[in-house]
């Protein structure tokens, strides 16, 4: 029968007395090591897996925090967890600002799904070192979104396809509201392409008529001509007196009041 099945006191006797010596006395320590359990300290907190598992409950914000703090962190995991727990966008956009590793790409597509108004997208587009724009603004035009978002990348973006962006917004327009604040907004505009859409949007004439006003590149004839025809014609009349016409543009509008107003002779009528 072995010691170990023996009383402890006739044990703990035996290791003390006993002739054992050499690679035997090694051969005891080993035992007791391998079958002692382990105690925690009670000043020792063991290191919570939950702490090293992405996977688990762990929130948006502590894995953002995660990717931040820990020396060691995998960051294509914490990426697809953050992706998972993140539900606006928030701590994806700023894990692509602070992480050391960050794949821009996938985080882009995970914004597109779930930012609601273009807000993060927006921003990413500003502060991230990498960016798909045509992506991005692709997104900013979509049904739905927060149009201003649109309106102020078209400014602030390093790379932004104005006209790309204008045809997707005519797609979405309904009155001309939309793609008179984008020429409001853009250095580069399409004013051509913006007078058309307007004057086949815009029923009441008011956007064709602040246009007029503000717009770079204004085509006051056609513009004129298109209000004329709106009853009433309250806009045409204030064109009139707001539009900066120059001396020529003014002769050509007189010039179509008068056409339009010559006295014509009734069929039957003999001089």
């Amino acid at each position: 029968m072995s010691l170990k099945n023996k009383a402890d006191r006739w044990y703990k006797l035996a290791l003390n007395h006993w002739p054992i010596l050499g690679s035997k006395t090694i051969d005891l320590i080993h035992d007791e090591l391998k079958n002692a359990p382990l105690k925690k300290p009670k000043s020792m907190k063991l290191e919570s897996t939950e702490e090293r598992d992405l996977s688990s409950s762990m929130t948006a914000e502590k894995i953002y925090d995660a990717g931040n703090k820990w020396k060691q962190f995998d960051y294509e995991k914490g990426l697809d967890a953050l992706i998972k727990k993140d539900k606006d966008g928030w701590y994806i956009l700023n894990a692509g600002n602070s992480w050391r590793q960050f794949d821009y790409e996938k985080g882009l597509d995970a914004l597109i799904k779930i930012d609601k108004t273009g807000r993060y997208i927006y921003y990413a587009g500003e502060d991230w070192e990498q960016f798909n724009f045509n992506k991005g603004a692709e997104a900013l035009a979509k049904k739905g979104m927060d149009y201003h978002f649109l309106f102020t990348a078209g400014q602030n973006w390093k790379r932004f396809d104005h006209k790309k962006a204008l045809d997707a917004l005519i797609k979405n327009d309904k009155g001309g509201e939309l793609i008179y604040n984008a020429s409001i907004h853009w250095e580069k505009f399409d004013y051509k392409k913006g007078l058309d859409y307007l004057i086949e949007k815009d029923k009441g004439g008011e956007y064709i008529y602040y246009a007029g006003k503000r717009w770079k590149q204004f085509n006051y004839q056609k513009g004129l001509r298109y209000l004329k025809k709106i009853s009433p014609n309250e806009w045409y009349k204030k064109a009139l007196v707001d539009w900066s016409l120059t001396a020529t543009q003014s002769i050509d509008v007189i010039h179509d009041e008068l056409k339009s107003t010559a006295y014509r002779k009734p069929k039957g009528m003999k001089l």
